[in-house]
């Protein structure tokens, strides 16, 4: 169903930005007035919308979803008050468009998307309105202890709980169909991948990998990386990137052995090419210096 979802997405805004080059291609409507670049905008616009709305829904819950596009049209609509306020015919295409019907029509949307979000945040099933809040495992004075696994349409942890916290081993698992799968397996502190772990990141059928440390959620101590090409890297990582000695092996089959600085060959290195040439010596930002 995401994946549907996700083509017409892209389709929508496809003639969305045909409509607002060319009106008359993607109009849906009769007569001259119907070809204008505003209700091109406000329909196509209106649609996305929608399949937004159906995606999280589908990925997540609906009510979680019919909560989340209240709130953004609730911070939409206060928007178009606002400017409509100064410049009534910006957010009003009409011929009579005063600031009082600006008020009216814009603050009836504000409070019916604040009605809608307030009665999807009472309801008593936490699953349904929070992402990956659906429990099974083991409790202590009602909070999550012990073993357990946490889940929604899209995503699940399985693993050990502290006091409501993941710590401990875990895996977590994200699906967004074909699209987008992601998956982590190793240690967690505070709800943060903490520890020693396994993490791999598939879109569209191809997979990057990393296997070594991380520290409060990033990536950091000592891993390897795998690229989509195949190209790797093998060494020291700090904040998320690798930074201090490691080795590089390139698609290509050149391995460059040495000092590294977010992502970049820098500092004194030997790369040796497939076909045998060395290079050994000072680099800077990836470039060989001498």
């Amino acid at each position: 169903m995401f994946e549907a979802i996700s083509l017409l997405i892209l389709l929508s805004v496809l003639l969305l930005i045909i409509g607002t080059i060319k009106p008359s291609y993607v109009y849906l409507w009769n007569g001259k007035k119907a070809k204008g670049r505003w209700k091109v905008f406000l329909f196509y616009g209106g649609v996305i919308y929608l399949l937004c709305a159906l995606g999280m829904g589908a990925i997540t819950s609906w009510l979680f979803a019919l909560a989340l596009i209240g709130l953004l049209t609730t911070g939409l609509s206060l928007i178009l008050l606002l400017i409509g306020l100064v410049r009534p015919r910006i957010v009003l295409p009409m011929k009579k468009n005063t600031r009082r019907k600006v008020v009216s029509i814009y603050s009836f949307v504000f409070i019916t998307s604040m009605a809608i979000v307030i009665s999807a945040s009472m309801s008593e099933d936490e699953g349904a309105v929070l992402p990956s809040a659906r429990y099974d495992g083991e409790r202590l004075n009602g909070e999550k202890h012990g073993t357990g696994k946490t889940f929604n349409r899209s995503s699940y942890y399985e693993g050990e709980w502290v006091h409501n916290v993941r710590e401990g081993y875990g895996t977590e698992v994200t699906s967004f169909g074909s699209v987008l799968d992601m998956r982590y397996e190793g240690e967690w502190k505070e709800n943060l991948h903490d520890g020693y772990g396994t993490e791999v990141v598939s879109l569209f059928g191809v997979e990057t990998t990393y296997e070594g440390d991380y520290k409060n959620g990033v990536r950091h101590g000592y891993g390897k990386f795998t690229d989509r090409s195949g190209s790797s890297y093998e060494g020291d990582w700090k904040e998320d990137a690798p930074n201090g000695s490691g080795e590089i092996r390139t698609k290509d089959g050149e391995i460059y052995v040495g000092e590294v600085m977010d992502w970049e060959r820098h500092g004194r290195g030997k790369a040796v090419t497939a076909d045998g040439k060395v290079t050994e010596g000072i680099w800077e930002n990836g470039e060989f210096v001498k």
